[in-house]
């Protein structure tokens, strides 16, 4: 396959056809749509229709595009690696499990930040798992998540518990005023609640709470991606449970209030690195200080 011709393709879509396209490389319509067609005779199907005088992408010609994003958004972050004056030792890249509110990831990477000069970090999101592969294969110098490495993970590497953090169930005044007639938590049985995917730690922890109080409050929504359920919290669709220690935070920016804090429930927060030698000295740093963190 021809990447360049895959790159034209790509351009039409972001920028609404060919002559969209056309213009951003500096190239003229005819040139453009004759390499994606070379393109569609490399792979063996169209990419592109005709409707009217306009063009546009087939379901090939989109899946085609999704991929290129893809590729072409890695060669953007291999080329500023490439080009990055640091040497490997000011590079630290820190995994961020999707369950980690953001705020206090920021909180456990700071004091590495802040007690090193000129390192520079690169964050990556995604699932446990997922990042633990990235671990492994050398692209991710730590992990923070929520639960430590499974017994059955073949790596090794190790995982330092840095403490736990208190939860309360938030929301919105609109959403939870229907129902503080009750008192905390029996207002819960019928308050809308959005809870994170069924692979969440915190969420099974949350649903033994909820049947050891004799509650099923209606699921109304599940989320891998914690700032987006927070976002639609947010928005007013339903309650969340985050850390207390986030209540000033999600107040400002979401007028969330505190409904009620949940005894016995706590989100473990942990730092999974590779053991041996090669371990960058950063993630010490932030196993140290996440330790004297209060959450």
């Amino acid at each position: 396959m021809n990447y360049k011709h895959l790159y034209y393709l790509w351009m039409t879509a972001r920028f609404g056809g060919i002559a969209g396209a056309s213009q951003r490389l500096h190239l003229t319509p005819q040139t453009v749509s004759s390499q994606i067609k070379l393109l569609e005779d490399r792979v063996g199907c169209a990419l592109l229709r005709r409707r009217g005088r306009l063009v546009e992408l087939t379901d090939a010609g989109r899946v085609a595009a999704d991929y290129a994003a893809k590729i072409f958004a890695l060669g953007a972050e291999l080329e500023r690696e490439l080009r990055a004056p640091c040497s490997n030792a000011d590079v630290l890249r820190v995994g961020i499990a999707d369950s980690i509110h953001k705020t206090i990831a920021c909180r456990l990477i700071e004091p590495a930040v802040s007690s090193r000069d000129g390192l520079r970090v690169v964050c990556r999101e995604g699932n446990q798992a997922a990042l633990v592969g990235a671990l492994a294969e050398h692209r991710l110098d730590v992990v923070l998540c929520d639960a430590p490495l499974q017994a059955n993970v073949q790596l090794r590497a190790r995982s330092d518990k840095l403490g736990s953090t208190g939860m309360s169930v938030f929301a919105t005044a609109a959403v939870a005023k229907p129902y503080l007639d009750a008192a905390f938590p029996a207002c819960l049985a019928q308050m809308p609640i959005l809870l994170p995917g069924a692979d969440s730690v915190l969420t099974a922890r949350f649903d033994a709470w909820l049947d050891s109080n004799g509650l099923a409050p209606p699921i109304v929504g599940e989320f891998d991606d914690g700032a987006l359920m927070i976002a639609f919290a947010g928005e007013g669709k339903g309650a969340i449970v985050a850390p207390s220690v986030l209540e000033a935070s999600l107040r400002a920016q979401y007028a969330l209030l505190p409904v009620g804090q949940i005894d016995g429930v706590r989100h473990d927060l942990y730092a999974i690195s590779l053991d041996g030698r090669g371990r960058h000295p950063a993630v010490s740093e932030i196993t140290r200080a996440g330790r004297q963190l209060a959450f």
